[in-house]
This record gives C-alpha cells, structure tokens and sequence, in this order.
C-alpha cells in the first residue's frame, strides 16, 4: 500500500496527530509556530471531512473562513468583536467536524486504528471548543478566571480545558465568576460521559464485528464443503 493510498484511507489518525502536536506546541507559547501547526489542524480537520459533495463543501469553507481568522487575528487579540468573529468561525468549524467525525464513528462497521484515532480526536477537539468559549468569556470579563502571577494568555485556556476534561485540576487557573465555574463543571461532566459512552459504542462495534467475521468464515467453510 502506497503513502497516498494509507493517509486516504486513515483521514483520523491525521486529525489526531496534528492535535497532538498542536497540545505540545501550545506549551512553548510561540504565536508563529503555533498558528502554523494550527493551521495543520484545520486542514487536517477539512481533509477527513470533505468527501467531495457539493452539500458537504460546508466543512471547506467554514475551515477556510477558520484559517483566515487564525492568521488574520492574533491568538493575543482583546478585542471583543474580532474574538466574537473569530470564536464564531472557529466554534462553527470544529463542531461541524466532531460532527462528521462521530457520524464515521457510530456507523462504520469495522473498528480498526483510523476509528478509534477519530473517537479520540472528538475528545480533544471538544476540550479545544470549550478553550474558546473559555477565551472569549475572559475577554469579557477578565475576572472571570484567577491566573498565577507569572502569567496570563489566551493559550493558557488550552491547558485550563484540558486540565478540565480530564478532572485533573492542578489549581493554577480556576473559574472565579458564576458562569465560568458552570461551564467548567459541564465540560467534566461532557468528557466523562463521552469516555463512558464511547468505550460502550466501540466495545458493542467490536463484538457485532468479530461475530460477522465468524459467520462469515462459517459460510465459506461451508461453502467449501459443498463443493
């Protein structure tokens, strides 16, 4: 199998990979590198949801609209109509991929590495969706969140969602205003019921697709013997 022929038929594993290296990237806080490997993201996420339909041409442009935004705007931006535009493009775009992605999920009759990469990558894309809600409700009200005193950034809510999702908690951000201390709880519930119900989905897959391979090789013995 070709190069070509293996990232076409693994579009999730990109997705995955890209998120990965973005969350490590993201650390070192260098706005150039990170809107690059940000960029990756978003056309990873435009790859392996675009199937080339015209009713599917949503995804490429909503993703392209998200590419602008990332290099148009800077992630350090407080201006609040620019980060509302921002956060509605960027919002739009990875929901519409989770969305295309869970689909693929749910119905594929197979669970193989491509599968399980793209349940995966819903998990973080959806901790990266509450980091821009997170964002936005700090520009709106800088004291939505208590920060350490060494620093404060807008990628400082990357970290704070993940912490988040996983029911971590270190302490260093926490939500100080109503709305910011609701929306963390929701996004700890949001991951841990995704956990529970993504490995009951796939565990019930796997079984229904061991059972089809057994009768499958049940009726090609069969078949044999007939003959």
């Amino acid at each position: 199998m070709s190069a070509k022929e293996i990232i076409r038929n693994n579009p999730f594993i990109l997705v995955f990979i890209s998120l990965i290296l973005f969350l490590i990237i993201s650390s070192f806080l260098n706005m150039m590198l990170l809107s690059i490997v940000f960029t990756l993201t978003l056309l990873t996420g435009i790859y392996a949801t675009f199937e080339g339909k015209p009713r599917l041409n949503f995804g490429l442009v909503a993703g392209v609209l998200a590419i602008f935004m990332t290099w148009g705007i800077s992630f350090e931006s407080v201006d609040l109509v620019l980060n509302v535009v921002r956060f509605i493009f960027f919002f739009t775009f990875v929901s519409y991929v989770c969305h295309r992605i869970m689909r693929k999920v749910i119905f594929s009759p197979v669970i193989d590495f491509n599968i399980i990469a793209g349940a995966v990558s819903v998990y973080i894309l959806m901790a990266l969706l509450f980091s821009f809600i997170f964002s936005l409700l700090h520009i709106i009200d800088p004291n939505s969140f208590r920060f350490p005193e060494t620093h404060e950034s807008s990628i400082d809510f990357v970290y704070f969602s993940y912490v988040t999702i996983t029911t971590l908690g270190y302490g260093e951000i926490t939500p100080a205003s109503p709305i910011a201390r609701s929306l963390a709880m929701v996004l700890a519930l949001i991951g841990q019921l995704y956990l529970t119900i993504l490995v009951a989905i796939l565990v019930s897959k796997f079984k229904g697709w061991k059972e089809l391979q057994r009768e499958t090789e049940d009726e090609d013995s069969s078949s044999k013997k007939e003959e």
